[in-house]
């Protein structure tokens, strides 16, 4: 009873296995003897082989890489419909190191179905795997893109700004008549009449004199420092 059992469970199993991964899709590039470049165009390539559910009832899928430690290195294609029956991609060098357990996923978000192509061979990878690691692992999708140098370009470069210290320059405020007039009458305005024109003849050398030294020499300075 108890063997009737058991192979009762393991037919089961091997049942919804095969219901579970069941579709009319089927990876015909890449295949075992397949030895991809890395760094180059590649083209995935698929069939219907009659299967339920066809191409056209699996829904849009990604084309996924994946490693023989079962994990994801890149998706390298989204939202495919698989009645192209082929998709070209791109893979990088640095996703990983030269191996031959390397295979591509078609996963059907639709129906949570995934189908897988055999094992095939990649090389020219150019990545160093860490201690620990056994891929080099990116998350979404990988577009390629060309940049294109002129050889009269311009080279552009950041200066880092320099911290300069500006001197003042010496500035001499003007001189108000009432200042002028306070240097010239230190004791106030005389109110003696008689000696009002020798006093107006000093008067006006004395503010010659002033003049030369607090307007005149002044901006000669200023003329002479701008030069």
């Amino acid at each position: 009873m108890h063997g009737v059992t058991s192979l009762a469970i393991i037919s089961l199993v091997t049942l919804l296995l095969a219901v579970s991964v069941s579709a009319g899709l089927y990876g015909t590039t890449p295949v075992a003897s397949t030895v991809w470049n890395a760094g180059r165009s590649q083209t995935v390539t698929w069939t219907d082989d009659k299967s339920v559910p066809h191409l056209g009832q699996l829904g849009l899928m990604d084309i996924e890489l994946l490693n023989g430690d079962d994990m994801t290195v890149a998706t390298l294609a989204q939202g495919v419909d698989p009645k192209s029956k082929s998709e070209t991609v791109w893979i990088s060098p640095a996703w990983g190191q030269n191996g031959s357990d390397y295979y591509i996923r078609f996963y059907c978000k639709d129906r949570a179905l995934s189908i897988y192509t055999s094992m095939f061979t990649l090389i020219d990878m150019s990545s160093v795997i860490p201690a620990g690691q056994s891929s080099m692992l990116t998350d979404g999708l990988y577009t390629p893109y060309l940049t294109v140098v002129l050889p009269n370009a311009t080279s552009v470069s950041a200066l880092t700004p320099q911290r300069t210290t500006a001197r003042p320059s010496p500035s001499i405020a003007p001189v108000t008549p009432d200042e002028e007039d306070a240097y010239l009458h230190p004791h106030g305005p005389s109110s003696n009449s008689a000696a009002g024109f020798s006093l107006g003849g000093r008067i006006d050398l004395e503010r010659l004199k002033f003049r030369i030294v607090f307007v005149l020499w002044p901006a000669i300075v200023g003329i002479t420092m701008a030069l």
